[in-house]
Formats: structure tokens, sequence, C-alpha cells
């Protein structure tokens, strides 16, 4: 006799009980670790690692198992073959979200591991000169603006009004743009967790640039150069606005991706609320620990928010 009868519950029903039973077992008993590694308290380590709560990631020298390679703090696998342009991540498991407060790391999710198979990314932020190009083609639409009270701002602000900046990032366009440009170039917009692990949270790093404070010599951040009335630092980094990608190399992931920490935030796949979609990353306005997680709607066309493609390794 089947259990369902026996006991006088429908079957879907006592489905749904042993799964909250699995879960709730799994939960008393820790996790079970998958892909080589152990046990590290109540989280999966590679072996030789160990958890650290102030980093939260596993930290030590890990003892990657065969086929994988040591790199960013944990083992991946073989590094993607990648069209130009573009840097290779090897596939992973690692560690995002944080334990910490909302005034430390606003908007962040508690502590979760998410498994990734290998995949490219831009290594710069989307240029001008490149949006210019799928306009042209007829697969982009112009990028719109913002509402200013101040015209002049916005002339300063967005980087399409401006001939001379066809090596800056292409902002003021929205979340729908950013997905028509990606399509047209072969790609699409990363996850939250590919760009997290391309800009170094694996490490349990601060920042993009690492875990040394804001300053002018890290990224195009909120320096004394105009861009607001409450700098970070009194010291200039050169750019009022935002500068051509690559301009700072100290603002540079484990994988050779540039500008993650500052320049333009950059849209990423995660839709919520279907209007709503998280971005990622510092903007010449403010630094964001990698930590922390930012929400805006699908429609906004901020000068502070542009573009980097991803997609999986090419075949």
């Amino acid at each position: 006799m089947e259990l369902s009868v026996l006991l006088g519950i429908p079957e879907r029903f006592l489905v749904t009980l042993f799964v909250v039973a699995a879960v709730s077992s799994a939960g008393a008993c820790g996790p079970r670790c998958l892909d080589g590694k152990e046990r590290s308290g109540s989280y999966c380590c590679w072996p030789g690692q160990n958890w650290s709560a102030e980093r939260e990631t596993c930290v030590g020298t890990p003892k990657c198992p065969r086929g994988t390679e040591r790199r960013a703090g944990g083992c991946l696998g073989p590094t993607p073959s990648c069209p130009a342009g573009m840097v290779g991540v090897g596939a992973t498991s690692f560690y995002v979200g944080s334990h910490r407060g909302e005034k430390e790391a606003r908007g962040a999710r508690p502590v979760y591991e998410a498994r990734l198979p290998g995949f490219c990314i831009d290594r710069t932020e989307v240029t001008v000169g490149e949006y210019k190009k799928c306009v042209e083609a007829g697969r982009c639409s112009a990028p719109g603006f913002g509402e200013p009270d101040d015209p002049t701002w916005i002339d300063q602000a967005c980087n399409q009004l401006l001939p001379d900046r066809l090596s800056h990032p292409a902002n003021c366009v929205d979340w729908k743009q950013a997905n028509d440009f990606c399509r047209w170039a072969g790609k699409r917009l990363p996850n939250e967790e590919e760009w997290q692990l391309a800009a170094g949270r694996m490490d349990g790093r601060e920042f993009a640039w690492g875990d040394a404070p804001p300053a002018p010599d890290k990224a195009n951040l909120r320096g004394a150069d105009g861009e607001v009335d409450r700098p970070l630092y009194l010291a200039k980094d050169g750019w009022e606005w935002t500068a051509p990608v690559g301009s700072f190399p100290a603002d540079r992931g484990p994988f050779g991706t540039v500008d993650m920490g500052g320049n333009v935030s950059e849209w990423t796949s995660l839709q919520e609320k279907n209007t709503f979609v998280r971005i990622a990353g510092g903007n010449y306005n403010r630094p964001d620990q990698l930590r922390e997680r930012a929400t805006v709607s699908a429609s906004s066309t901020w000068p502070m928010l542009g573009v980097r493609c991803a997609r999986q390794s090419a075949p």
C-alpha cells in the first residue's frame, strides 16, 4: 500500500513534508559540501581553508582538486576561451551576501553559497563609441536623459552629448537599452553573482580594488573635482564626471576587469518585482562595497549607470 494512502495524506502534501524534513535535517546537521569542499563550521570551504566571520568568506591557501586552479581566493575550473575584449572566469562556488548591518552593507542579504559555471565578462565598461555603433546599426535606441533641474548638468554628465567622450562609458541608458546592446553584441547582461565573482568577492575584499579605503588613486570616485558638495576626500582624481574606461589601473579585479569599483555603476540581469533591477559597483558619485546591493527602476537613465556585458564561453 502506498504511504500516502496508509497515512491518509494526499501525495502532493506528503512530498512537501519530505522536502521540509530534508531541509530541516540538513540545516540541523550543517551543509552538505560539494565540489570537494569540506565543512568549516556552518560553511563549506576548500581543503586548507577556514571560514572567516570577519571577511565573510573562506580564507587560507586552498588545496585545489585535480582539474581546478588556485585563483582569486578559491579553486576554479579551467579558464574559458573568450572573445577579444573579455576575460574568462572558471566554474566555481563561493559565498556572497553579508551578515553585517544595514549601515555597514546597504541592502545586502544573508550570506549564501553561489555555484556558477564558467563565463566570460567584458574587461571594461561599454564605451560611447561601442554603443554608437549599435545605434547606427538600428539595434539600439539613442540614450535617453534624466530630468535634472539644471540642463547644464545633463550636458556635462551624459557622455553621448559630448563628441570627445567616445572612450568614456556609455551612460544614461536604461535596462532595456543595456539588454539591447548586449544582445546586439552577441552577449547578455551578467547576473549579480557573476558580477560579484569577477569583482573579487570570493577573497573577501571590501572593494573591487581591495581592502584599502577610497582614495584618488584607487578609482574614479567622489573626489574634490566638483562632482558633489561633500567629497569623500579633499584630493582630486582628475575627473569631474566619468573617465575614459581603464583610466585607473588600481581599480582592477582578480581576473582583469577594470572600473568595477568606480566610474559608473552597472546594470545586472536580476529583475525584481517587474519594474526594479539590481545594479552593481561604485561610480563617480559614490563608492560601493562588494557586499552592498542596490535596486533601481528599470527605466532609470542616470549618468552614474552604465553597461558591462557577459556570455558563456566561446563555442
